[in-house]
């Protein structure tokens, strides 16, 4: 179910963004599809130090998931001595924001290097969500990053801009991907596979919240926290406390803790717009 779940979501993502894209979903993980945009001198490492300048039948270096080798022929970025270097990365399927990171850079980096990491819904407005810095020269690491409900919609547009230039400040990709896509459980805001009074108490802290996240309890993705999302977790309650199968509340039940999250987030609400001092 889940495969054609993911194929499904694929068929309508193509017919949405053209027939030439292709949502790249390997190994649970959702690599980016396409070199959206990128500067001059982007280029590979080469073998002898001179390396292949990025151009259209050559942008595949930086898409689907880590496939460079000790050559290192298959990656794309830029060398100590070329400023205002920038690439974009684009995706078909979307980059959720989920609890805890949501993105992954395989890279390699000069020991003076340091790039800042954008992300984007509409390739328009960009959020910086972090920093790429040090490494060791032709050593490959993976960094995470968090979108921490900084886009009130999906990401679908990675952006790694230059900051220092200079000796020992290349930098060279590999891919860009999303992190490992556990499922998540309906009501499981936190996501550690239980939902209990951890979730409905994040429910209650963002009740009535926009621009909302799973994490913030938006369990049905229409950017609000509200009685949709708390009837999602009553149905949801008790979900790996006591086996692997949720333990689903009487229709009263279910009422009832509806009504008891929007009351302890009134009470939240009240308690902390009260003056002090």
């Amino acid at each position: 179910m889940k495969t054609l779940l993911c194929l499904l979501s694929i068929a309508v993502a193509a017919s949405t963004f053209g027939s030439d894209c292709s949502a790249i979903l390997i190994d649970d993980q959702n690599w980016a599809d396409q070199v959206e945009d990128y500067s001059l001198n982007i280029q590979n490492y080469g073998e002898d130090g001179v390396g292949e300048i990025m151009d259209e039948n050559t942008t595949w270096w930086l898409t689907g998931k880590p496939d460079a080798d000790e050559t290192h022929d298959y990656v794309g970025g830029w060398r100590s001595d070329a400023p205002n270097e920038y690439i974009v990365m684009h995706w078909v399927l979307p980059l959720e924001d989920r609890p805890g990171d949501d993105l992954v850079i395989r890279l390699y980096s000069g020991t003076s290097a340091s790039a800042n990491v954008l992300a984007s819904v509409d390739n328009t407005t960009y959020v910086n969500i972090g920093t790429l810095g040090i490494g060791t020269a032709g050593l490959f690491r993976t960094e995470s990053f968090d979108f921490a409900g900084l886009l009130c919609d999906d990401i679908r547009y990675v952006k790694v801009e230059r900051v220092a230039n200079g000796k020992n400040t290349g930098m060279f990709f590999d891919a860009f991907g999303s992190v490992f896509l556990s499922a998540l459980i309906p009501g499981d805001a936190n996501d550690d596979q239980q939902v209990d009074q951890t979730d409905a108490q994040a429910l209650a802290q963002h009740w009535g919240d926009g621009c909302a996240t799973w994490e913030m309890g938006d369990f049905n993705h229409d950017d609000v926290v509200d009685a949709l999302d708390a009837a999602i977790l009553a149905a949801n309650w008790g979900y790996g406390t006591e086996g692997t199968t949720p333990t689903v509340p009487e229709p009263g039940c279910t009422v009832f803790l509806v009504i008891g999250v929007g009351a302890l987030a009134i009470l939240r609400r009240r308690r902390s717009n009260k003056c002090t001092g």
